[in-house]
């Protein structure tokens, strides 16, 4: 039976998706709002290009989080083999053949990224770089589970 290691980014998605939206119907709503026009009429050139920017900048910022977050990979594994699943192919490494799992330098929220080296079809070193779940109990499952393997 398969265990997953690294989270799950489908809410994260979701929400970035609302947040882009929001922005984007706060740009339409007042902008078709006949008080808006009028306050665009009197204060001029500055607070209208401030305030396009800045709903623009509202609406790019989450379709980048987006982007980024789409192309995360994620890691599985079972008794015998670690599997890396992209958008489109899943690549299925031995465990024996997992190099090395060490801390990386980056840390988000307090948590540090995991770096998985491992050696793939070829025989060529491959990294990915995880955020474990919240409960890492699979992790230190799947660190065991490589150390035996050695």
């Amino acid at each position: 039976m398969r265990r997953k290691i690294s989270r799950n980014s489908k809410l994260s998605k979701l929400i970035t998706i609302i947040v882009g939206l929001f922005f984007l119907f706060m740009l339409i709503t007042i902008t078709q709002n006949e008080n808006f026009k009028l306050l665009m009429s009197l204060s001029g050139d500055s607070f209208s290009q401030t305030f396009y920017i800045a709903c623009s900048i509202g609406i790019l910022i989450p379709a980048i989080i987006y982007f980024l977050l789409s192309r995360a990979k994620t890691l599985e594994f079972d008794n015998n083999f670690m599997y890396v699943i992209g958008r489109k192919e899943e690549e299925k490494i031995e465990l024996k053949d997992v190099v090395e799992i060490k801390k990386s330098t980056i840390v988000i929220n307090g948590e540090n990224k995991w770096e998985i080296s491992y050696y793939n079809k070829m025989r060529e070193i491959k990294s990915i770089k995880i955020l474990p779940n919240f409960s890492n109990t699979n992790f230190d499952e799947f660190k065991t589970l490589v150390e035996k393997e050695k």
